[in-house]
């Protein structure tokens, strides 16, 4: 009797291992389904984007991050690496027209945001790219930004049609031809990912340390704020005034984290899949998906050998 019952005991085990495991595998069934019909809504609803061109380039992308301020941008550029801003970098005007960047990537939402304050931001910052005087590409969604009145200015879209989960090779021949992304919850991501399409041989990065989320609190009132710095300043985010976090919801802020950091997972593993290499040179980063390297270390060693690294 005593037996039966270990056996039964030990069967019990097996079997809610069993269930529990299959439940797991449902979950994620499901859950892909569910990314597929969502992203197929979108992809039925957006503008289609062109492929953009091949291009044999090596891509510094740089975020606004503090770090990005201690970069070594002339060794790089005496190398021939292509520069890419993103967002509000061209508020530090003298950085960006010293700079030149080939390519400047602009999907924030708070250049969508209704307040206005950040209206007089945003229309401060169009006004700044209106007097580029070089050859530059914007890449951005498609129909979302104004028209400059430049031609020196060339726009790159690329799609926004989401569709997050393992990347399958049905995945990735979507997201190579623009038709599927794995998420763009930071703009440095969708910056990759353009490249990527793109066909560089290699994207270095800098300034995206991704540690604002220490300068975040709460106050008596529930509002959410974060200290956000860049390497041209800092200023003071206001969530439930921006309408980004309502009050009592710093969950959703801390998911958006997680969404983010899961996202450079993603795109970390498109670019391994596809050859091309991403290098961090961001060493205190709380981006952990891609290998670090100092940068001067980094552009030494292409130095002496004279081939990527």
């Amino acid at each position: 009797m005593l037996l039966a019952v270990r056996i039964l005991l030990s069967w019990g085990g097996k079997v809610e291992s069993f269930c529990s495991a299959l439940r797991g595998k449902m979950r994620a069934i499901i859950d892909e389904i569910i990314d597929f019909f969502s992203w197929l809504r979108l992809f039925l609803k957006n503008k289609k984007c062109k492929i953009p061109k091949p291009c044999q380039e090596n891509v510094v992308i740089v975020g606004n991050g503090p770090s990005a301020a201690s970069f070594p941008y002339k060794l790089y550029e005496e190398k021939n690496y292509k520069f890419c801003c993103v967002n509000y970098a061209a508020e530090d005007q003298s950085f960006f027209f010293s700079l030149r960047p080939k390519y400047y990537c602009l999907i924030d939402p708070l250049m969508y945001n209704s307040d206005e304050r950040q209206k007089e931001k945003n229309i401060k910052l169009f006004k700044i790219l209106e007097s580029v005087d070089w050859e530059m590409n914007i890449i951005c969604y498609k129909n979302t930004m104004p028209q400059f009145n430049n031609e020196k200015i060339n726009f790159c879209y690329i799609n926004n049609n989401t569709f997050r989960g393992k990347i399958t090779s049905f995945k990735n021949r979507l997201y190579l031809n623009n038709q599927a992304n794995s998420g763009f919850q930071n703009v440095i991501i969708a910056a990759i990912y353009f490249f990527i399409i793109s066909k560089v041989d290699q994207i270095i990065l800098t300034g995206i340390d991704m540690d604002f989320f220490k300068d975040c609190y709460v106050d008596e009132n529930n509002n959410l704020y974060e200290t956000t710095r860049h390497f041209y300043g800092e200023y003071k985010l206001d969530f439930s005034k921006l309408r980004l976090v309502n009050r009592g919801e710093i969950y959703f802020y801390f998911y958006s984290l997680y969404k983010t950091f899961l996202d450079f997972s993603r795109i970390a593993e498109l670019g391994e899949k596809n050859g091309v290499r991403i290098v961090n040179t961001c060493l205190q980063s709380f981006v952990d998906s891609f290998e670090k390297k100092d940068s001067k270390n980094l552009i030494k060693r292409y130095e002496k050998r004279n081939e990527k690294y």
